[in-house]
């Protein structure tokens, strides 16, 4: 599992992130963007939030070819498609939820970080 550390904040990268981009700023499985100037985090984030949001809305981690850049559209519902996915690949076990809510914090974490205010963040607490 790969984490990130956004102000000294450590969150883990859910599976499926494309990583190879990012390749720059990893250290020890790592990546830190703590000390980036901040045009440089907020280019990152961007990247991460995409990357995240596109994993979501993707519904089929093996079949998303993240070389296509797929542009996403302002009005996707992320914790929708999040919780679609989660149905669909049958990940409410114990262990899935507490995944799940990972991924929601980092979304969220995320979001308000880059105030995002089209994101759905109604899943959080659940």
């Amino acid at each position: 599992m790969y984490l990130v550390s956004i102000d000294e904040k450590v969150l883990p990268l859910p599976m499926g992130i494309n990583i190879n981009k990012f390749s720059n700023y990893f250290s020890d499985g790592i990546l830190f963007i703590d000390y980036l100037d901040d045009e440089e985090k907020n280019k990152v984030l961007s990247d991460l939030f995409n990357n995240i949001s596109i994993l979501f809305c993707s519904y089929d981690l093996n079949k998303y070819d993240f070389e296509k850049k797929k542009t996403i559209r302002n009005n996707i519902n992320y914790a929708r498609c999040m919780e679609k996915y989660f149905n669909e690949n049958n990940m409410y076990s114990e262990s899935n939820s507490i995944l799940k809510e990972i991924i929601v914090e980092m979304i969220s974490y995320y979001a308000n970080y880059k105030e995002f205010d089209t994101i759905d963040i109604s899943l959080r607490g659940r």
